[in-house]
């Protein structure tokens, strides 16, 4: 079986690639751009997709960490399908598709609180807790 962990540098590789710029200088700047984008630190986002390689809750053999990170830019900055398909470089087909069953997957974890609705027109996040006691000590959400 192939191992599908990732590490921060990583995660904070494919962030750069997304948004399409380097978070460089100083630490507490890349940390602060990447939270400003995704709404989390690297360190909570690579926990997140390393949880659901552990638990093999990823939605589909081709889901990538960018999926993830393009899930959880989606919830920081709700924007339109359109607009956000535009950002990461994809179709919003595809951005709909994966973002959603990146969301479903992240909502079966157990360190995750999640409430959707769905209505005929269009998708509503509602609530998104991400509980993350036994990180606290390391990470603040903030």
């Amino acid at each position: 079986m192939v191992n599908r962990s990732i590490n921060e540098a990583a995660i904070t590789s494919i962030a750069e690639s997304i948004v399409g710029h380097g978070c460089s200088g100083r630490v507490a700047w890349q940390l602060r751009m990447f939270k400003a984008h995704f709404g989390v630190s690297p360190f909570i986002a690579t926990c997140l997709w390393n949880h659901m390689v552990d638990e093999r809750t990823l939605p589909v053999m081709e889901a990538r960490p960018t999926h993830l990170l393009w899930a959880l830019m989606f919830i920081k900055l709700y924007s339109t399908e359109a607009a956000m398909s535009r950002i990461c470089g994809t179709t919003a087909k595809t951005f709909r598709q994966r973002v959603w069953d990146m969301l479903r997957s992240i909502a079966t974890l157990d360190l995750v609180r999640f409430a959707i609705s769905r209505s005929v027109s269009q998708s509503h996040v509602f609530l998104l807790k991400l509980h993350f006691s036994f990180f606290h000590h390391t990470d603040h959400l903030g």
